[in-house]
């Protein structure tokens, strides 16, 4: 429950309604557009983001020169705006925009887990734009996606019925566990987003030869039921078309440690293939072990 002063919620959540509203009045080509215009203003106008983005890509890319990573990170920014404005658009997002403009690879993965009727743990990241690939997979089989409230409970709900609407079943934080489980138990997928800084519990694995502290969700879920797992990402191409991959079932072991490395080794292979598809803005690793100094110093992270 919000502890926010009741008219401070309504103050944020009305101009909000407004912004998030007017676009759809526009084509989704202008929206497009306008998303990359917010990406490149933020690139040039958020600085604690762009400097947290290029020390992450200098942490994961040592040998890369600094006009590489300024380019590299300009097109995260301009993919995170065409997100911002996919997103918007979502409740205009039908049967044939997932058909003309996504595709997927590996689905067979998904049948083979599904037949073995204990649901399937679909780790996932931010790889633009989780959202579509979400809503497309959840065409096919019900995904129930782990997500934290937002502290405005009314931006909260105009969000969650954008995701509702896609036929995405959202689970509070709060209720993980159980309702997580519940899932599993009805062969659903579960999809648990693995590649943020823990802050809280967690276990700290190698990722790009640093540690980082990385959630065990996905092996929890895993060890607690059998479910199979699998690794999921999307990429956006730049046609604006979107391909969504499905991982073989991880060889998992049941050590919640190890699992979660196998897991963001994973991950750490992928983005290396298209690293401008990943969100390095986000301070990945941010929690040290104890004893270990910050990697962002002078930035508010």
């Amino acid at each position: 429950m919000s502890t926010k002063p009741r008219i401070l919620i309504y103050l944020e959540y009305l101009p909000a309604k407004l912004f998030l509203a007017a676009p759809r009045l526009l084509p989704f080509s202008i929206n497009l557009l306008l998303g990359k215009i917010l990406g490149l203003l933020c690139y040039y106008l958020i600085g604690s983001a762009r400097k947290t983005g290029l020390i992450n890509l200098g942490i994961a890319f040592p040998g890369m020169s600094g006009k590489n990573k300024k380019n590299i990170l300009k097109k995260v920014f301009i993919n995170t705006g065409y997100t911002a404005f996919e997103l918007i658009n979502f409740p205009r997002l039908d049967e044939n925009f997932f058909s003309q403009k996504v595709s997927a690879e590996g689905f067979e993965h998904v049948q083979e887990a599904l037949s073995l009727n204990r649901g399937i743990i679909i780790c996932t990241g931010h790889f633009f734009n989780w959202e579509i690939a979400a809503a497309y997979t959840t065409r096919l089989v019900q995904v129930n996606a782990i997500v934290r409230l937002l502290d405005n409970p009314l931006l909260d709900a105009y969000v969650e019925n954008y995701r509702t609407q896609k036929g995405i079943r959202i689970i509070p934080r709060q209720y993980a566990v159980r309702r997580g489980i519940q899932a599993l138990r009805k062969n659903e997928i579960l999809a648990v987003l693995v590649d943020q800084n823990s802050a809280a519990g967690g276990v700290f694995v190698p990722f790009f030869g640093l540690p980082a502290s990385t959630t065990e969700g996905a092996a929890f879920f895993h060890k607690a039921t059998g479910a199979p797992v699998i690794c999921g990402h999307q990429f956006r191409y730049p046609d604006h078309t979107h391909r969504v991959f499905y991982s073989q079932i991880m060889p998992l072991t049941g050590n919640l440690e190890k699992d979660t490395a196998l897991i963001t080794s994973y991950y750490e292979k992928i983005i290396t293939e298209r690293p401008e598809n990943w969100l390095w803005i986000h301070p990945r690793w941010k929690k040290r072990p104890p004893g270990e100094k910050g990697l962002y110093p002078g930035i508010r992270v």
